[in-house]
């Protein structure tokens, strides 16, 4: 083989990336002179993404890297990833982030979306490359001025968990602001719904037994599905967007609002909608259950580590099932969202018809949700080739409900829309 000059983007056919190994490299799709990010370094690569590229027509894709590994790659002398390094680094990082809460960052970088002049009370991080970097130290002795033109960060942003209610006193008096300009109220009460919301449930979901935390669910799914149905907010401003890894709490309001756009484009009622959405927002209470070592693992599970995440919707369901505020409707989209129509799926391996209407829209919710969420050392699907894999899995395996998923390509595309 000829030897590698130069560290510039190389042509290599997708054939030549080899299935169930990692890629020692970065790799990108090409249109025209632009580059577009397809896989970070050491992503396992895996027959179904072999699969959703072919099914995207992506022939070639270009690589970028270390050319002695590159060499080594494309002649079949696998160099595996430092694998024990950056384990112990993902361990480290995922006990941190507990420590953390994500925020909305447009409401402190949008010079639209706050009131001029305003004042924060608690401390910021960013958050990027599994680390959390402070870029603003407050306090409620020591507040700091918003600057004119917002806080100037590219990563995610995230608070610490005691100055939760320092951030909710902030949302509250920016909401209720006289000064907050008229064309963007909208905008923020939807922002500031998605804010509370994730709060809520990250208390549900570090006191999973407070019956009471647990009974305020169905109130905020109320107020988000009549806002939504009613036009009051825009969806798109309920959705969590975020560069890095999955919280649970943002998650769940992502499948909630999924959930609830997708049942009323179904033509579901209200009321029916309003259940969905408790479920929703509540399908991984269960995992509370699970050892954070389990929880945050990088990397594939044991079976018996796997076999122990398949409970998590019946234990979502016990520990919810005792509730009078809570719909019995809502628990089957508990029970029911990593059920698939041929079988396939768990915890009860249902088929076809015994999979509700519930069942149904939550699992195509949360997969979704779970294909566009970025991960460490793991690429984020982007909302097409999410639909793509999602339609390849629902046509050739018959995972999914054609006619549900077909709704979900509709609620994405509006999501979309500008």
């Amino acid at each position: 083989m000829n030897k590698l000059q130069t560290p510039e983007r190389i042509p290599i056919p997708i054939s030549q990336l080899l299935v169930g190994l990692a890629i020692p490299f970065d790799v990108y799709t090409r249109d025209g002179e632009m580059y577009s990010h397809l896989f970070p370094k050491w992503t396992h690569f895996s027959d179904a993404m072999l699969k959703n590229l072919q099914q995207l027509g992506i022939e070639t894709v270009y690589i970028e890297g270390d050319v002695s590994r590159i060499e080594m790659y494309l002649g079949h002398k696998i160099e595996e990833a430092p694998q024990s390094e950056e384990q112990n680094r993902f361990s480290a990082y995922s006990r941190k982030k507990q420590n953390y809460h994500q925020i909305e960052k447009t409401l402190l970088v949008d010079k639209s979306l706050f009131i001029p002049h305003s004042r924060i009370t608690f401390s910021l991080f960013e958050v990027g490359n599994m680390a959390f970097t402070q870029v603003v130290e407050a306090s409620v002795n020591r507040p700091v001025q918003i600057p004119p033109h917002g806080f100037r960060v590219k990563g995610d942003l995230a608070i610490r968990i005691e100055d939760v209610a320092l951030y909710q006193d902030y949302l509250h008096a920016m909401l209720s602001s006289p000064a907050l300009p008229a064309e963007v109220k909208r905008k923020s009460r939807a922002i500031g719904m998605k804010e509370n919301s994730k709060i809520m449930i990250r208390e549900v979901l570090s006191s999973p037994t407070d019956l009471e935390k647990i009974s305020q669910v169905a109130g905020a799914v109320g107020a988000m599905t009549e806002a939504v149905l009613n036009n009051e907010v825009d969806a798109r401003d309920l959705m969590s967007l975020r560069n890095h890894d999955l919280y649970t709490y943002t998650h769940s309001i992502n499948v909630t609002v999924l959930s609830i756009s997708l049942a009323a484009t179904l033509g579901l009622p209200q009321e029916q909608i309003e259940k969905l959405g408790i479920g929703a927002m509540l399908h991984d209470i269960g995992k509370s259950t699970i050892p954070a070592e389990v929880l945050n693992k990088q990397g594939q599970l044991s079976e018996e580590e796997f076999r122990l995440m398949q409970q998590h919707p019946v234990e979502g369901v016990r520990m919810l099932e005792g509730n009078a505020e809570i719909p019995k409707e809502s628990l089957l989209a508990v029970l029911q969202h990593h059920e698939k129509l041929n079988g396939a799926g768990y915890p009860l391996r249902l088929r076809g018809n015994k999979i509700t209407a519930f069942g149904r829209i939550a699992a195509l919710t949360d997969c979704y949700d779970a294909l566009t969420t970025p991960r460490p050392y793991r690429y984020s699907h982007t909302p097409y080739m999410a639909l793509s894999l999602l339609t390849r899995e629902t046509s050739e395996r018959e995972e999914f409900d054609p006619e549900y998923l077909k709704a979900l390509v509709k609620v994405v595309a509006d999501l979309s829309a500008e």
